[in-house]
């Protein structure tokens, strides 16, 4: 279908596409541009550095190829594929890796200047250790909602957040460095795909969705974002932002590395090969990843700083979360026998070592007695899930739905629109056995799962093709995917989730006193005050509880 799709000249050179059409009446052609560099491979010399501006290339590049994806673990990918499955449309499977990855994916329903379309990018999530931006096919939300969808790389794990110190030639942050790198490359070049320079939302979506954030946020990115979508992930979070550093001196004892000066660790760490590693990152995983940090140039200050001093960008934002963020998939590594029904002590343990981390002069057990208190009613005595549950719901409640609406009520409170969800809508086929057989199933009280929100706002119902397992979409589950992804493309260009498109409920705009937002699912509600028992237990409380106990 390639000889349909124009030939685009854009700053670098001529492309070379194809043209798809998601399964629904409503879909238009869309043109699909993949794989295009937008900056110079990271290998070498400029591995670790930050990233370059791509070079002009000769004749037609030939944009009809998958991307690569950057190096990473593909172990937790493929657990992860047991409750997720995806649809492999743009032909890019896991094992596509390569340190040359700084590419990124193009989906437009117009190539016409005039056009003037709004322009989502997309930041992936994975932890920071991973991260595949070119298995989301853009076909159903660009076709459906007449959009321009870019979908960059970025380097993860220590490729793209190591550093070496505020003033080395590692200072951090080059993963936002690269997505930085991309807004560039939509600014000047988006208007051959269609796309309004003027009018660019990121959304993200969790480690995205805390990159996003932080792109608000960075001095660097001002005049490239005008509004963000950012879905569970808070860079508010205890557990998100500021770590790396003694992950870093594990890592360099890993390699056998005993340089003390950062330009000769560098030299040391350019020469190892990426296989080796990759392999040698696999235990750090969450609070033990490397992460985001102030960095003087990127991030100037701490997220906590930048939101309550107003610091943030000016522009519509929109977040929220959904109601089983820890239940799901975040729990099957932690705590132990989760599945099974974890104990109060294993539970325990599991928050005592994650508060550790954070507050090392704290008498960290009587902390976590105090908080899982709060969460005694959870579940009744006799219930083999209760302390599995209190798990869920305590760590939901601090890593993602407090910071979020802690973030939300400081972006409100800049006078800035500001709308929040909280959604409840569960997938299908991660809750029954004849609806993907092949699908691994989740435990009956989680409800709308980390992970689960992209299916919808991606469109993946109305993306010709099957999901492995055996696993299908209903009905439910189109229609509520055709809901949502009318009210992030309105929101992406016209700042409000209302206007453009019909929807069947309004969204409130959210405000710091009432806290309003809208419950998504099949039959979407306003509410306000989301958790207030809680955001005052982490907000107010839980410093408090701290100080108590502290040595």
């Amino acid at each position: 279908m390639s000889q349909d799709c124009p030939t685009l000249q854009i700053k670098d050179g001529k492309l070379k596409g194809f043209m798809s059409q998601a399964d629904d009446p409503s879909a238009v052609p869309v043109y699909n541009y993949l794989n295009i560099p937008f900056g110079k491979p990271p290998t070498g010399k400029r591995r670790f550095l930050a990233p370059e501006k791509s070079e002009p290339w000769d004749g037609i590049l030939d944009a009809t190829k998958p991307t690569h994806h950057p190096p990473q673990d593909n172990e937790i990918g493929h657990m992860y594929a047991d409750y997720l499955p995806m649809k492999d449309t743009l032909g890019a499977p896991t094992e596509r890796q390569s340190e040359d990855c700084l590419r990124l994916n193009v989906f437009t329903p117009s190539v016409e200047k005039s056009s003037k379309l709004a322009v989502m990018v997309w930041i992936v999530g994975g932890g920071y250790m991973r991260g595949m931006a070119g298995i989301y096919d853009g076909v159903a939300l660009s076709g459906m909602n007449n959009v321009v969808i870019v979908s960059p790389n970025y380097r993860a794990n220590a490729l793209g957040f190591l550093s070496l110190g505020k003033n080395s030639k590692v200072p951090g942050n080059n993963a936002l460095r690269d997505i930085i790198l991309a807004l560039e490359w939509v600014r000047d070049n988006i208007e051959s795909f269609g796309g309004d320079p003027s009018n660019v939302t990121i959304f993200g979506e969790s480690a995205g969705g805390v990159m996003t954030e932080l792109l608000m946020m960075s001095p660097l990115s001002r005049d490239l974002i005008h509004k963000a979508i950012s879905m569970s992930g808070s860079p508010l979070a205890p557990t998100v932002f500021g770590g790396g550093e003694a992950t870093r001196e594990v890592l360099l004892k890993a390699l056998n590395i005993n340089a003390s000066e950062p330009d000769a660790i560098l030299e040391k760490l350019q020469e190892v090969p990426v296989d080796v590693l990759i392999e040698v990152q696999k235990k750090f995983y969450g609070p033990y990843a490397f992460q985001p940090i102030v960095d003087g140039h990127v991030i100037t200050d701490t997220p906590e700083n930048i939101s309550s001093t107003g610091q943030r960008h000016k522009i519509p934002f929109l977040t929220g979360v959904c109601d089983s963020e820890c239940a799901g998939i975040l729990a099957f590594v932690l705590p132990p026998r989760y599945i099974e029904g974890s104990s109060k002590e294993e539970v325990k343990a599991v928050f005592e070592e994650a508060f550790k981390l954070r507050h090392p002069n704290t008498a960290c057990d009587k902390v976590v007695d105090r908080l899982m208190a709060a969460y005694s009613d959870v579940a009744a005595d006799n219930d083999k899930y209760k302390y599995s549950r209190i798990y869920a719901e305590m760590a939901g409640d601090s890593i993602f739905v407090v910071p979020a609406i802690v973030s939300a009520t400081a972006h409100s409170a800049m006078q800035c629109p500001t709308y929040f969800y909280y959604i409840t809508k569960p997938i299908e086929f991660n809750h029954s056995e004849s609806n993907g057989p092949g699908i691994k199933n989740k435990l009956d009280f989680v409800k709308c799962d980390h992970g689960d929100i992209p299916y919808y706002i991606w469109g993946v119902p109305f993306v010709k093709g099957e999901l492995p397992g055996g696993a299908w979409f209903t009905e439910k589950d189109a229609e509520f995917s055709r809901l949502a992804m009318k009210y992030f493309t309105n929101f992406a260009k016209t700042g409000n989730p209302n206007k453009g498109s019909d929807v069947s409920v309004e969204w409130p705009v959210f405000d710091p006193v009432s806290k309003r937002h809208l419950v998504l699912d099949d039959e979407p509600k306003a509410d306000q005050n989301l958790h207030a028992d809680k955001v005052k237990l982490y907000t107010v409380d839980f410093p408090k509880i701290v100080a108590e106990h502290s040595k």
